[in-house]
């Protein structure tokens, strides 16, 4: 299940039934707060935050959501969805002790979990303008003990921790979550763990040394006797740049072993040949219970990270050793890969630092949030960015990130934390390092290594007759066009690259280690670090992108699988086809129309058109133009979002006229207009529309399937006005000619539209038999739109027939397709199930 990407002030669990007195109360808090803020419904958009029925529920409760209102009514744990949420809200007032949730009632009800007598705010008689205040007040008091726990944490945080170890530890910043990692560490420093102690490794900036300290200062004196650290870091980065130790640090092997002797108080050691003091170090140690912090080892040569390494797996008994290091030194230790911060840490950390500077105090937390997720959580980009607010021009966060992506040298934390790393990547790495810069979602194994194949020969044709348009293509391009590629990366080369990069921090594994994402802010160095590999990697990615849509794309049903196997790497192509040539863009458009359409994508659909249809308009464009508009109305017409169909029918019908379009075009937005009056039951001008439309169409073909798309948009428009006997012979008349063409989708589709007339009658079992035929159809060609509505077609007549355990399956599908496409008919097929028992 999917995350909340967003952070709502309150969040509502309710009925539908008592959706109108909800809808009111949301409406005076959205006045508050904006009403992105105020999760309202999600099934219907309308002007709340929306969020799909693959939201994970407990997540949303009990982190992205500030507050949450509970409005139950008789029977409404007994309803699916409610249900749903009640197990997630039942179990954060478990957690809470009920803080953060606000009980409200209908008719008294009760729900099992909750006393009667628990403080309900009862809502019978009741205005919601007299709730309002009530929710309003209970959010200020849950605010204020969130700033209260936040305030505690950085109070005791500024702490400085002691121990009464005696140690030569450095002072430690205040310090923020990471609890688990400590707790691993306390185990591996255990006497009875068999390991050595724990390694802690990571890219620059993530907070390692912090770790290791933090650890030590936790320490049980009654496990350790002294504390030495012993650090080899040359450099460190703070608000003013970067800052050279090398004159108080140590730089190398045997200066590291020389610290250690005189901690110890054995300088006698140093007098020893260098190969000898390992042994010597290891005998002084003996009968000691010695916890020994070795700093930043990624500085040393790796013979001599060998060495340590075989020096820790030798300590005797009763001494433990923490190391830490951007790579992984051999084994046999706990090891730790440091990872992001965690939200409440990151939270907590920047709450600090507000103590001393006030632009950061005057950030609200969702600001602050999005600084978290921008920085990826890692401590020293949060510090760093952060502690920008107030220096030069940066007055803001978004000053601030912009300064980020283009410090100047010597102010670089993208250079501190990931430079050194790029220097050591192998070719395969690299390669799939910049690879993964443009993939926005997870991709696997195969979507990375499918940029190094060689083309074939099909393939190649297909790119080859594109880049006749295009006079002026870099050589690379052209180069693949021809064939020649660097050598391919194989299966073993890309999963051996994406592993060691994983352990590295650089990129970050699904938890089943089947799909890799970039760290965003890696995607940003590399892109200033390797232009040459990256744009290299971009042609080939566009290329590739290119011969799939062409080759599987636009009616190609039954290659739709390939897309959609591909889809991350059609996906991560398409930001580079909108800032391509005109022509091959619109022609990405016209390909992905239909496999975006089939498959539900339509977020995707509606952005990529609107995008497109402004760049068709700059380069002149008006034909491509006006398509653009009118895909981006059908996507609003599935919506029912009128005003948005009728302001994309007229802009279509601009862009047309103006360039002197034929009856197709007229027909189009004619159409597209008619869709937009249904939306608004104002079905008289919508027949008329469609009327109109056919008349247009008849012009250019007595029969053709533009003539029955024209005859099938009439059909719906009279079956919705009660004209059922018009609405009948105006369906029947595009079904025979999609037969004719043995058309597959026109015959699916027409087939359920007959279904929704018979439905319209009350003619139930010839209603079944119709979708029945239609469902296996729509299925066969993978529109899930169609089988979401010839589902929920056959759902309603086995329901009205009596046999609704038999429509229950099919209402139940109906849903989840409606829900998970976000369309308002979510209401009617809820009301289907509810019929059928569920």
């Amino acid at each position: 299940m999917s995350k909340p990407s967003k952070r709502f002030r309150v969040a509502f669990s309710f009925a539908g039934e008592k959706r109108d007195f909800v809808e009111k109360l949301a409406g005076l808090l959205a006045i508050e707060f904006g009403k992105k803020a105020i999760l309202y419904d999600k099934y219907h958009e309308a002007d709340f935050a929306h969020i799909d029925l693959g939201i994970d529920l407990p997540d949303l409760y009990h982190n992205a959501s500030d507050l949450v209102v509970l409005v139950i009514c008789r029977d409404y744990e007994t309803k699916e969805w409610c249900g749903l949420e009640w197990r997630a809200i039942h179990a954060l007032i478990k957690e809470r002790g009920g803080d953060g949730v606000v009980r409200c009632r209908f008719d008294h009800a009760l729900i099992k979990g909750i006393y009667s007598n628990a403080g309900f705010i009862e809502l019978d008689g009741r205005a919601a303008e007299e709730i309002a205040p009530l929710i309003l007040e209970r959010l200020a008091a849950v605010d204020r003990r969130r700033a209260e726990a936040q305030a505690a944490l950085v109070a005791q945080a500024q702490k400085a921790p002691t121990t009464s170890i005696p140690h030569n530890l450095p002072s430690l910043q205040p310090f923020f979550g990471r609890e688990e990692e400590l707790a691993k560490i306390a185990d591996a420093l255990d006497p009875e763990s068999r390991g050595w102690g724990a390694l802690i490794d990571g890219p620059g900036g993530m907070g390692k040394t912090s770790l290791a300290v933090r650890a030590a200062y936790d320490a049980s004196p009654a496990v350790f006797q002294k504390i030495i650290f012993v650090s080899l870091k040359t450099r460190e980065l703070d608000d003013d740049g970067l800052r050279d130790l090398s004159g108080f640090i140590l730089s190398g092997l045997a200066e590291l072993f020389g610290e250690l002797a005189r901690e110890l108080g054995r300088p006698e050691i140093l007098k020893s040949a260098e190969d000898q003091r390992p042994r010597l170090l290891l005998d002084a140690l003996r009968g000691t219970q010695t916890l020994l912090l070795l700093d930043n080892l990624e500085s040393l040569l790796k013979r001599e990270r060998d060495t340590v390494f075989t020096f820790v797996n030798k300590l005797p008994p009763g001494c433990k050793a923490i190391l830490t290091s951007r790579g992984r030194i051999g084994s046999g230790a706990q090891e730790l890969i440091l990872e992001k911060l965690s939200e409440a840490a990151a939270l907590a950390t920047l709450a600090e630092l507000a103590t001393h500077n006030s632009l950061l105090a005057a950030t609200s937390e969702a600001e602050r949030l999005v600084l978290y997720r921008e920085t990826g959580g890692k401590p020293l980009l949060l510090r760093w960015t952060a502690g920008q607010l107030g220096r030069g021009h940066c007055l803001t966060f978004t000053d601030a990130l912009h300064f980020l992506r283009s410090c100047p040298e010597g102010n670089d934390p993208l250079e501190f934390i990931f430079g050194d790393l790029v220097e050591d990547f192998s070719e395969a790495e690299t390669r799939v390092l910049c690879a993964l810069t443009y993939f926005t979602l997870p991709a696997k194994v195969e979507h990375i290594r499918m940029l190094t194949e060689p083309f074939s020969e099909g393939e190649t044709l297909v790119w080859e007759i594109d880049l006749k348009h295009l006079k002026n293509a870099p050589r690379t391009t052209r180069d693949l066009a021809g064939g020649r590629e660097k050598r391919s990366l194989s299966e073993p080369d890309v999963n051996r690259a994406l592993r060691s990069l994983s352990v590295r921090s650089l990129v970050i594994p699904s938890d089943e280690i089947r799909t890799f994402a970039l760290v965003p802010m890696v995607a940003d160095f590399l892109r200033k670090k390797k232009p040459e590999v990256v744009a290299d990697t971009g042609s080939r990615l566009e290329a590739r992108a290119f011969v799939l849509i062409i080759q599987n794309g636009a009616e190609e049903y039954e290659h739709f699988s390939v897309l959609e196997d591909a889809w991350p790497s059609v996906a991560a192509a398409l930001p580079i086809f909108l800032c391509g040539p005109n022509y091959r863009l619109q022609a990405v458009c016209d390909a992905l129309g239909v496999f975006l359409d089939f498959t539900g994508r339509w977020d995707e659909r509606l952005s990529l058109n609107q995008q497109a249809e402004r760049i068709a308009l700059t380069a002149g464009d008006h034909v491509k133009a006006g398509w653009r508009a009118y895909t981006a109305g059908r996507v609003h017409s599935l919506r029912k979002q009128a005003d948005a169909v009728l302001a994309s029918a007229d802009r279509a019908a601009g862009y047309w006229e103006k360039a002197n379009a034929g009856f197709r075009e007229r027909s189009a937005a004619v159409s597209l207009r008619g869709q937009g009056y249904q939306i608004n039951r104002d079905y008289q001008a919508a027949v008329t529309a469609f009327r109109e439309a056919l008349a247009l169409e008849h012009r250019l073909a007595a029969e053709s399937l533009n003539v029955a798309m024209a005859l099938s948009y009439l059909s719906v428009a009279e079956n919705q006005s009660g004209d059922f006997d018009a609405a009948e012979e105006h369906c029947r008349a595009p079904l025979r000619v999609v037969s004719a063409m043995k058309n597959a989708y026109g015959i699916a589709t027409y087939t359920g539209n007959l279904a929704d007339i018979r439905l319209a009658r009350g003619d139930w079992s010839s209603a079944e038999e119709l979708a029945r035929e239609a469902l296996p159809l729509a299925e066969g060609i993978g529109r899930q739109l169609l089988v979401g509505r010839n589902s929920h077609r056959l759902a309603k007549a086995l329901a009205r027939q009596g046999r609704a355990v038999e429509g229950l399956s099919h209402a139940l599908r109906a849903v989840e397709i409606y829900t998970r496409l976000g369309i308002p008919e979510i209401t009617d097929a809820l009301e289907t199930l509810r019929a059928c028992g569920g």
